[in-house]
């Protein structure tokens, strides 16, 4: 599958609702996987969305095991998808949602290029925090699962 196709095909369905289509299983490498996602990022960007951060997962070994990946993944964390503090989800919308405890990393400067050092990391870190993620899967994405 050519990766314009890919991008096209993932950028139509996002705009129904779903995040997910079935056709691209097992026809990405990794790394086209990754090209895909930072494709469907930057025109979220250029639409006004705002990206808050960055998600890591799947960083502990037993994890990776347990979901058959060699290695951790990331995406963005855009601002419409932040719940923030006191917020109530419906119930009835979620289907067998769990609670992850995780750290919330807060950096206060961008880090840039390849030659990013565990030290210029350390001084970029302005603040760590608790933080709880929901996981869920809502009722539009069960024919994903």
């Amino acid at each position: 599958m050519e990766l314009n196709d890919a991008i096209e095909m993932v950028w139509d369905n996002r705009q129904r609702g779903i995040y997910y289509p079935q056709e691209l299983n097992g026809r990405l490498s990794l790394d086209d996987a990754y090209r895909v996602n930072l494709a469907i990022t930057r025109r979220r960007l250029a639409l006004g969305e705002k990206q808050v951060g960055w998600k890591v997962g799947v960083t502990a070994k037993a994890m990776q095991e347990q979901m058959g990946v060699h290695q951790p993944v990331f995406g963005v964390l855009f601002e419409s998808g932040h719940l923030g503090s006191g917020v109530e989800l419906d119930f009835a919308n979620l289907i067998e949602p769990s609670v992850e405890n995780e750290l919330c990393i807060s950096l206060g400067k961008t880090l840039h290029g390849s030659k990013v050092t565990i030290e210029d990391t350390r001084q970029a870190v302005r603040s760590i925090a608790p933080a709880l993620e929901i996981v869920r899967l809502q009722l539009d994405d069960v024919s994903n699962v």
